[in-house]
């Protein structure tokens, strides 16, 4: 099991992204609000995180959080490239050749109120169980998305796809410090580690120190956020990147 990091020390390192830190989140804004950047690293058969598309991202879309997020998804995971070149995924070929079409959906439809529907159609098949197809997976999931499949698979089949997984493995690659598992998730380039079902109230904290009264969203009303001080907020922060060096 990995080692627990209480919620409270990693909401005062938000806390500290959000009001030291400012340059950590997008500069592009929702009305008055900068978004709240949270990437999502995963791969397209782990059931974990299938798990955590479909309960904890899902709902972002439905309460309308998510138009405080700006949410980045790198599908690569656990893979690995051999000294030949060839791609070895953990759930095997499949998951790879998964995890190369949702690059090109996400290449070609990079709004992600227009990538979400595709990637939420693949998960809900992936915790369905069983057979999955590629071809029949991407016409499907490309229907329920709106997007043109023949696109979709020219990318897939074609060498954008190997250059757009290499893009993700390379920023797997640069994460720090390197994820261990998957779902990996980072809000504000803050890992979550094991504590990703809470991502709603770590989206809140720093929504919270960001945004006016006026502007906050009503998803967070019921949410608890750690008022935390400037000073303990950086002590934490300090030492939070101590450990992890």
């Amino acid at each position: 099991m990995p080692a627990h990091v209480s919620r409270a020390a990693v909401l005062l390192l938000l806390a500290a992204c959000a009001v030291l830190l400012p340059a950590c989140a997008s500069a592009a804004a929702v009305g008055r609000v900068q978004p709240v950047r949270v990437d999502y690293y995963m791969e397209a058969l782990c059931p974990y995180c299938a798990n955590f598309t479909i309960t904890q991202l899902q709902p972002l879309f439905s309460n309308k959080l998510i138009n405080y997020v700006q949410l980045s998804v790198i599908p690569w995971g656990n893979a690995r490239v051999d000294s030949d070149g060839k791609t070895t995924c953990q759930h095997g070929q499949l998951e790879c050749d998964l995890n190369r079409l949702l690059s090109c959906a996400s290449a070609q439809h990079p709004a992600q109120d227009d990538y979400f529907p595709f990637l939420s159609c693949l998960e809900e098949a992936v915790l369905a169980g069983g057979k999955l197809e590629v071809q029949q997976l991407a016409h499907a999931c490309a229907v329920h998305a709106g997007m043109v499949t023949d696109k979709l698979m020219a990318c897939y089949e074609g060498p954008l796809g190997t250059t757009l997984q290499q893009l993700a493995s390379q920023r797997t690659a640069s994460l720090k410090p390197p994820h261990r598992w998957v779902p990996w998730v980072t809000v504000n380039g803050i890992p979550l580690l094991d504590d990703v079902d809470n991502i709603q109230r770590y989206i809140c904290t720093v929504v919270y120190h960001t945004a006016s009264v006026r502007d906050r969203p009503k998803a967070c009303l019921e949410e608890e956020v750690e008022p935390s001080a400037p000073k303990r907020a950086t002590d934490r922060l300090q030492q939070q990147q101590q450990q992890q060096q």
